[in-house]
């Protein structure tokens, strides 16, 4: 099942990137 493993790439992806973009003025890329 890879798919699985893909989702679950994708879901830490997420996460790691709203922690890191939690502070837009930090880095001024007010992605999320």
């Amino acid at each position: 099942m890879s798919a699985v493993s893909d989702f679950d790439g994708f879901a830490i992806k997420l996460r790691d990137r709203g922690r890191r973009s939690a502070p837009p003025v930090s880095r001024g890329r007010g992605v999320g």
